[in-house]
């Protein structure tokens, strides 16, 4: 109903909910409830945690994209409402790889709380998020009962590194407490596969520690080769999958791959083009995924002559995130051709009728193709072939062209079912083969596990480092999505934190202080958020040369009156550091595009 409701309106589902401007009608609720009854899988993961309730473990959820993962585990809190007894959990943090996927499933589980109030006549339960942003206020994970939080800030608060202001505060373990009456879900569990399974083992010992404790966990996922699930949950788990799902078929064409045509290439001819506009026509989306940025932006800039400028939309993780947002938004008022990289993989609100993909790993590409025909009938998806490997291990790159030609209907096998799936990615993610690959981050492993294994409760946290990622990230803030979008409350705030910034940059100051009011820092740091990206640590150099200055944010009392400074400094990039970039590095646009920082 949210999201119906949202197409009409031509806004994104959060956004709808955001503004409050939702709410469901209660003999429409009735009537839809009257025709929903669950899958089978969905009341197995009901029975599977009424069986573990009291005592913890560790459940994976394994079921094609769109066939109800989200609902399973939700359904199973929920439940509890009704029951009038919290047999599971007093609370649910439901965690994703990222802010975007965070804020759509936001809308989710407000939606969900909102109809089960009206329909039921229970409390509404209030709902929140948290996506450990470096600037503005902090709720760390407590601002309701059911919460959509990105995995970084629930890991981060469990290892006591939410650290507002830079303090060290023994306080800052409490979210351990928190987390150990929840119920934590993981979903998209497969995005956190890096090149040395970093990522992938440090989740398993904190997941594991949990499970011990007592603590339901939950793994939701598509695509899950053997040896990573062994490494998130070892032999400490039960799994739940679903069966094939028989209402949707997406036929796979190898023929670009077989003659070895790249993109951008390949979307000039004729017939697909005519295959294109005839999905338009039909009312449907069509998807376009680069493996990079820089191939993104010349698939964007080709189709934008051949189909023209009004029909065709960019979106990657260069996007700052309101103008990001605000794309995402826009899908639901017309049928486009979506150009993107690998952020519509997982969780992305998108139907396509027909996708053009680059080769990519196996499960890269069961999670591209699984954005066709997601309500059932039918799609196509066409593979091209790639000049070079990366972003991705070359080994899994080339394994995957030649499972595919040897066996052409592997794929679309594995977007229906997981078993099929699961036996391909085996094949593919062979133990030999990733063992190798662990060896190159064996050092920062052992330094995690030795952080872990000192963390106390109520205890300040340990001096080493700690990363969840095995390299680092750090944040910029785009000055011309923030002056465009400031209200006239707080303009003259953000044009001097601008100025003061520009002022560093041209080496008239190495450093300024701008004062914002309490009244008028909600806004401020709602618009550093909303004029925010963040990059991989491997990209500083490239960075480095557009950057204006950093960014921090302290508080002070002054008269009873609390206000808050943002200091700007000229300084090289650090990491999770938060930076101003100069004013016409990023294009509104494109984004932050790799021809203008390379």
């Amino acid at each position: 109903m949210l999201k119906r409701e949202a197409m009409d309106k031509g806004v994104s589902a959060y956004n709808l909910v955001k503004e409050r401007e939702w709410k469901p009608d209660l003999e429409e609720l009735r009537r839809v409830a009257g025709h929903v009854e669950p899958f089978d899988f969905q009341r197995s993961v009901y029975e599977v945690l009424k069986e573990r309730a009291g005592e913890g473990g560790i459940v994976v959820v394994e079921a094609p994209t769109a066939a109800g993962k989200t609902e399973a585990a939700v359904a199973a809190f929920l439940s509890q409402g009704l029951e009038g007894e919290w047999w599971l959990a007093p609370r649910l943090v439901y965690t994703l790889p990222t802010k975007a996927l965070t804020l759509t499933t936001y809308a989710r589980l407000e939606a969900y709380s909102r109809g089960m109030a009206t329909l039921y006549s229970t409390p509404h339960l209030p709902v929140s998020f948290e996506y450990g942003s470096p600037i503005g206020y902090k709720r760390y994970l407590y601002g309701g009962v059911l919460v959509a939080t990105t995995l970084d800030a629930a890991i981060y608060g469990y290892a006591a590194l939410r650290v507002p202001g830079g303090f060290r505060n023994p306080r800052l373990s409490m979210p351990v407490a928190l987390l150990s009456t929840s119920l934590l879900v993981l979903d998209e569990v497969q995005l956190y596969q890096d090149a040395h399974y970093y990522s992938p083992r440090v989740i398993g010992m904190i997941a594991r520690n949990l499970a011990r404790a007592g603590i339901p966990v939950v793994y939701m996922t598509a695509t899950l080769p053997s040896t990573l699930l062994e490494l998130l949950a070892g032999a400490e788990c039960e799994l739940v999958p679903a069966p094939p799902v028989g209402k949707r078929r997406v036929m796979v064409d190898l023929e670009y791959l077989k003659r070895r045509v790249k993109l951008p290439e390949l979307l000039a001819e004729r017939s697909l083009l005519e295959s294109m506009r005839n999905t338009l026509d039909e009312g449907r989306h069509v998807l376009v995924v680069a493996n990079t940025v820089k191939r993104a932006l010349e698939c964007y800039e080709l189709l934008q002559e051949l189909v023209g400028r009004d029909h065709v939309l960019l979106i990657h993780g260069r996007m700052a995130n309101q103008p990001r947002e605000e794309r995402e938004g826009e899908l639901f008022s017309q049928s486009f051709v979506v150009v993107a990289t690998q952020v519509v993989e997982a969780g992305f609100d998108l139907e396509a009728g027909l996708l053009i993909t680059e080769l990519a790993p196996l499960d890269s590409l069961i999670q591209r193709t699984g954005r066709v025909a997601r309500k059932g009938g039918g799609g196509l998806a066409l593979i091209a072939d790639v000049e070079e490997h990366l972003p991705y291990v070359e080994e899994f790159v080339d394994e995957t062209r030649r499972i595919l030609i040897n066996d052409p209907s592997a794929l679309e096998r594995s977007v229906v079912s997981v078993r099929e799936a699961r036996a391909l990615l085996d094949d593919l993610y062979t133990r030999s083969l990733v063992e190798k690959l662990m060896e190159r981050a064996a050092a920062p492993i052992v330094r995690t596990r030795m952080y872990l294994s000192k963390l106390r409760l109520f205890s300040l946290p340990p001096r080493e480092d700690f990363s969840l990622r095995e390299g680092f990230y750090f944040t910029l803030v785009v000055p011309e999505i923030m002056l465009r979008l400031a209200s006239s409350d707080v303009k003259a705030a953000v044009e001097a934190i601008v100025k003061a910034s520009e002022s560093v940059s041209r080496g008239g100051d190495s450093s300024s202080v701008v004062a914002i009011e309490r009244e008028k820092w909600g806004e401020v740091s709602n618009l550093f958020e909303r004029a925010a990206l963040s990059l991989g640590f491997q990209w500083r150099r490239a960075v480095s040369p557009h950057i204006a200055s950093s960014l921090s944010v302290s508080v002070r009392r002054e008269n009873e009156t609390r206000r808050y400074f943002i200091k700007l400094v000229r300084e090289g990039i650090r990491p999770l550091g938060v930076y101003m970039l100069k004013q016409g590095v990023y294009d509104l646009d494109t984004g932050l595009a790799l021809k203008q920082v390379g």
